[in-house]
């Protein structure tokens, strides 16, 4: 199956349910790659709202690019090596994760084996199959909060909040502690194809609901355990051992196996969107080559990148990611006006 052939997409609102998936498992799957300082709830949720209030306007800046990054070499190039930066460092974070909540762990071969053998199945099942479960995803992981909340209610303590006078540097300090430019913003107008007059209001909703998820968690979190929080390398997955509902007092091993599947999903979708950029260099591959080479190229990252410095890694994917937005709008600027045509 050529990915690429497929013109017709996803319709906008299922496209929001499968970028909406992927940016909620960072919430509960940590990122390893961002400022770590410790934080209170005030100005995480403070700092969270400036960083969604920036993804929003980039999205509009970028939002009509999808044909620019399909096109455009420099953009494919650069967007392809940040998926396999994206990629080796979220295996990276998935398997702290699960060698956090699991006490029997599988070794490291068998869990980069169920990893990929999942984005396989995934990416020749086609988007809309995965647009459809990140749909019962998203849905699991609301109820999931929902249980959350209720289990820590004899747990929370509002004086264990901490308020404190209004001031810049706070504020500026929770922004860089949650800055980042996702990958996302550069994935959904590559997959975007219908319904482009409605992209900007679910791609706002998806913001939107990410806020609210972010600033429950924080208020939720400081509630339950102060400013010790922020400090945990897992911390929702912290919070979420110390709650009981009446005499299931060991919930978290059904909040993890949610979450988990939150970052099976986000892996595959960053998997077809490389071997989508991949078969469009129109290489003459078989089948499914374009797969297996964007794992062989993550696999080098990934053993190679637990012997870096994360940081430069997290600048790396960064600067790639920006290099290609900018690459795709100038090649969408000069096409529109019919100097560069491919």
């Amino acid at each position: 199956m050529n990915l690429t052939s497929d013109k017709s997409g996803v319709p906008g609102r299922q496209l929001a349910w499968l970028m909406a998936a992927c940016l909620m498992a960072d919430q509960f799957v940590c990122p390893t790659m961002q400022w770590q300082q410790p934080l209170t709830a005030q100005w995480a949720v403070l700092g969270f709202a400036l960083q969604c209030l920036l993804i929003y306007a980039l999205f509009w800046l970028t939002k009509n690019y999808g044909e620019g990054l399909n096109q455009c070499l420099i953009a494919r190039v650069f967007l392809l090596g940040s998926l396999v930066i994206s990629l080796a460092v979220e295996l990276t974070q998935g398997q702290r994760f699960y060698e956090t909540v699991q006490s029997s762990v599988l070794g490291m071969g068998s869990f980069l084996i169920v990893v990929f053998a999942v984005a396989f199945y995934g990416v020749y099942a086609g988007l809309g199959a995965l647009s459809r479960t990140a749909f019962i995803l998203v849905i699991l992981s609301g109820v999931s909060l929902l249980f959350l909340a209720i289990s820590l209610l004899e747990q929370l303590r509002f004086t264990n909040l901490q308020p404190d006078t209004l001031s810049i540097k706070p504020i500026w300090n929770g922004f860089i502690h949650q800055a980042s430019l996702p990958t996302e913003l550069l994935i959904w107008p590559l997959f975007a194809a219908k319904n482009k007059n409605k992209q900007g209001f679910f791609f706002g909703n998806v913001v939107l609901g990410l806020f609210a998820m972010g600033m429950f968690l924080a208020i939720l979190g400081e509630m339950a355990l102060g400013e010790v929080y922020f400090q945990q390398e897992q911390p929702v997955f912290t919070i979420a051992r110390l709650g009981g509902i009446s005499v299931f007092r060991r919930l978290d091993a059904l909040h993890a196996s949610v979450w988990l599947m939150l970052f099976l999903i986000k892996t595959t979708v960053y998997c077809f969107a490389a071997v989508q950029l991949m078969e469009g260099f129109n290489w003459k591959l078989s089948r499914h080559a374009p797969f297996f080479i964007t794992v062989a190229a993550v696999l080098i990252v990934f053993v190679t990148q637990r012997k870096a410095v994360e940081p430069w890694l997290f600048f790396a994917q960064q600067a790639g990611l920006l290099t290609a937005g900018v690459s795709a709008a100038i090649w969408s600027a000069f096409h529109r006006k019919g100097g560069c045509k491919q």
